[in-house]
């Protein structure tokens, strides 16, 4: 799996004139911060894809263990990611996320959204 590299600005990083691309453990990784980043219906071509916060998660009756689980499901939905560590807060309306995940032996922390 190849996937372009995405910058801390969110950007497409390019590289002296060059797009940079990036494959495996690094690509998975990526792929799973897009995931978390996106909210469930918001990309048009797969409305499932995406973790519910509005559906769920920022509702004022939803537990810990649930937000946890509907997150944990989401990062799953990536091939070959196993989730280590899941720790969130809430700042008022802003969700402050830190996931570790193991990809093929390769531990990757994520933060976010």
């Amino acid at each position: 799996m190849f996937n372009l590299k995405i910058n801390k600005d969110n950007k497409i990083s390019i590289l002296d004139g060059k797009v940079e691309t990036i494959e495996g453990a690094e690509a998975k990784a990526q792929n799973v911060q897009c995931r978390l980043r996106t909210f469930l219906g918001d990309w048009v071509d797969d409305k499932t894809i995406g973790v519910p916060y509005l559906q769920y998660i920022f509702s004022k009756d939803v537990e810990g263990p649930i937000v946890e689980q509907l997150i944990t499901d989401e990062i799953e939905q990536v091939d070959g990611v196993t989730v280590d560590e899941i720790v969130f807060s809430l700042n008022g309306k802003k969700l402050l996320l830190t996931v570790k995940i193991s990809i093929d032996s390769q531990l990757f922390t994520i933060t976010g959204p």
